[in-house]
């Protein structure tokens, strides 16, 4: 049993070395921006308060996505 603990095959994930918190990051930000911008571009072509609304909402969560990566990446940097 330690011997498979201590197998560094078993710590890796299927598709080769695990993700690190790095990667991670910039693709679950960069995704989620784009998520945004797309909700963003559905409501303000909706041409209702709703979708107006829905937009604003967006927008807001973009920029603190925008923000929040920076600051990760800033932070992330020092990690090996």
């Amino acid at each position: 049993m330690k011997q498979r603990m201590n197998n560094p095959s078993t710590n890796s994930s299927a598709f080769g070395d695990p993700m690190s918190l790095r990667i991670f990051h910039v693709v679950f930000v960069t995704v989620s921006v784009l998520l945004s911008l797309f909700v963003i571009i559905w409501g303000i072509n909706a041409q209702t308060p709703t979708g107006f609304a829905l937009a604003a909402v967006f927008v807001a969560c973009a920029v603190a996505l925008i923000v929040y990566g920076k600051r990760t990446f800033r932070k992330l940097k020092e990690l090996p």
